[in-house]
C-alpha cells in the first residue's frame, strides 16, 4: 500500500516560483497560477493541499494537489471574474518529495501545453 507523504511549503514554493507561477490567494489553501504568455485568459493553477497558514500539506491522503488549466473572463459590469476549468488532474503525495513534485510540474508543462493548441490562431486560406 502506497505511503502519503507531507511537502514542505518551501519545496513547492521554490519549484513553482523557479517555473514561472505566481502566488494568488485562494479560500483555504496555498495556490500558485501562471498564466499563459500568449493569451492571458488562459491559465495553469496548482492548488498545493497545504492550508494557507500552515508549512506541510493536509496531514490527509486524500488531499492531492490538484493541477488545472482554466479560462476567466469577465462579464462588463460585473466585478466578479468567471472561471471555466479546462483540464484538471490530481497528482498523488506518494513517493519521495521529488518525485511528486516533478508529476506536479509534468501535468502543469502537460496543460500549458494544451493550452497553446487552443489558442493557436486559425489557418487562413489564401485564394489567388
Amino acid at each position: 500500500m502506497s505511503r502519503y507523504i507531507e511537502i514542505p511549503r518551501d519545496a513547492i514554493e521554490q519549484r513553482l516560483i523557479d517555473a514561472g507561477f505566481s502566488r494568488v490567494y485562494g479560500p483555504s489553501e496555498v495556490c500558485y497560477e501562471r498564466k499563459h504568455s500568449t493569451d492571458s485568459r488562459f491559465s495553469v493553477v496548482v492548488w498545493t493541499s497545504i492550508p494557507e497558514y500552515d508549512t506541510v500539506s493536509r496531514n490527509c491522503g486524500t488531499a492531492s494537489i490538484r493541477v488545472l488549466s482554466r479560462l476567466t473572463w469577465t462579464i462588463p459590469g460585473e466585478d466578479v471574474p468567471h472561471h471555466k476549468v479546462l483540464y484538471m488532474a490530481n497528482v498523488y503525495r506518494v513517493g519521495t518529495v521529488d518525485d511528486v513534485l516533478g508529476r506536479v510540474m509534468e501535468r502543469a508543462a502537460d496543460f500549458y501545453a494544451r493550452i497553446q493548441q487552443e489558442i493557436k490562431p486559425p489557418k487562413i486560406s489564401v485564394r489567388a
